[in-house]
């Protein structure tokens, strides 16, 4: 147990905290919202830094600038049933600012519309986010 203190010594001295002050989203969907808020908090957490607005802190700053459904492929009775989900999104981490771009596709069944397929399209654009945000931050 003590020869793990002096390995885990610089981890906690050198970690940082930060503190999710804003979520621009100026979609109209708020599981975007909460999807990209669980992927930035599950990244810094994992990175060993600490979430918390009460003592020195860095700010996180997420704005959504392009959030969009392209159509890209139609059904026989000419109804939408394959699009391309794509998301635009700065990124401020205390001093450092950088934007992820990321597109997935995701269809409808027989040219129905519904919220699950999109929900998930929008889960595997935050997977992205999140492992780009977690490269940023092992830096």
């Amino acid at each position: 147990m003590r020869g793990l203190i002096p390995l885990l010594l610089p981890a906690l001295v050198l970690a940082n905290t930060y503190c999710i002050k804003d979520i621009e989203n100026p979609s109209d969907d708020p599981y975007l919202e909460y999807a990209l808020l669980k992927a930035v908090e599950r990244a810094i957490i994992e990175t060993g830094n600490r979430l918390s607005c009460s003592e020195d802190y860095d700010p996180v700053r997420l704005i959504v600038t392009k959030f969009e459904q392209v159509p890209i492929a139609y059904t026989a009775e000419q109804r939408i049933n394959l699009y391309n989900l794509s998301i635009i999104l700065q990124v401020s981490l205390g001093e450092r600012s950088f934007t992820v771009r990321s597109t997935v596709p995701y269809s409808l069944p027989t040219g129905s519309s519904g919220d699950l397929p999109r929900r998930r399209a929008i889960d595997d654009l935050t997977d992205k986010i999140y492992s780009y945000i977690l490269q940023n931050l092992r830096r």
